[in-house]
Parts: structure tokens; sequence; C-alpha cells
């Protein structure tokens, strides 16, 4: 019984090697690779919606609360996952825009962008696919982690 406990406080408190906030913004279109901060603030507030050659851009992103999406959300978009999800929620009922298509699991995701060149994706950081990044960054979730992570590593 006292392995048991010993386990579990072990694990409630042990520090994670995989940083929650961090996010990586990711395409196979290559007309993706040139764009800027601004331009994917744009696009995930559906202010810009063409890719330079005309196709529609697609965006896509996990379903939920997540982390990551809060970061990103924060820190390029300049808004709150509530907020966003109001932006959308106008956009939608007025017949503006319609929301980011979203994804159950990042594998899902993933296959879908891998078979739809215009699409553009926000993707946990550590998500393992051949997609093109074009932006990446770490939340203040992240960054507060990070510490803790080198400690893990260094003792190792």
């Amino acid at each position: 019984m006292r392995n048991i406990a010993a386990l579990l406080l072990v694990l409630l408190f042990a520090p994670t090697v995989c940083f929650a906030g961090s996010y990586s913004v990711v395409s196979n279109n290559s007309q993706a690779s040139e764009l800027s901060k601004d331009d994917l603030r744009k696009i995930f507030l559906g202010e810009k919606s063409f890719w330079p050659d005309g196709e529609r851009i697609v965006v896509v992103m996990l379903k939920g609360k997540k982390q990551h999406k809060t970061d990103f959300l924060k820190e390029v978009v300049k808004v709150s996952d509530c907020k966003f999800d109001q932006h959308w929620k106008a956009k939608l009922f007025s017949g503006l825009g319609y929301p980011p298509q979203t994804f159950k699991s990042s594998t899902a995701l993933v296959n879908f962008m891998e078979n739809n060149t215009n699409t553009i994706g926000l993707v946990p950081a550590e998500t393992d696919s051949e997609l093109q990044v074009i932006f990446s960054g770490e939340g203040p979730s992240a960054k507060s982690k990070q510490p803790m992570k080198q400690a893990l590593i260094s003792d190792l």
C-alpha cells in the first residue's frame, strides 16, 4: 500500500517532458512559407481566406480547449479562446465565413492536411508529420516549464 501511495505521489508531481503550450503552425502549401505573423492572425480570424494563387485557405485545428491553442491565440491572434469562439459564431451566423475545421486527434488532422494542399493548421509542437512548419512558439505555460525540463535532462 505504501508503494502505491509513493508511486502516485511521484506521478502526480513529476515534471512532464512535453511542453503542453508549445505549438506549431503547419502546412503543405508552398505559398505558406512566406506568411508573416500578421498573415497568420488574419487567416485564423478569417480575414484572409485565399492563397496568392486564388485557392481557398482551409484552416484546421484540434477540437476543444487545448493549451497549445490557448497560447497560440493569445500570442499570435491576440484573442482569448472565448473571444475566438465568439468571433467565429458571429461570422458563421452572419454568413461571413466558416470556422476552422476541427479534428479529435493530431493524427486525423495531419492525415487530412497531407491529402489537402490548401490547408494550414495549428498542432501541438510534438506532433509528428512531414508537413512544413511555418511558425512555432512556446506559450507562457511552456516557458514556465522549461527550467524543469532542463533540470530533468541534466539529471540523466
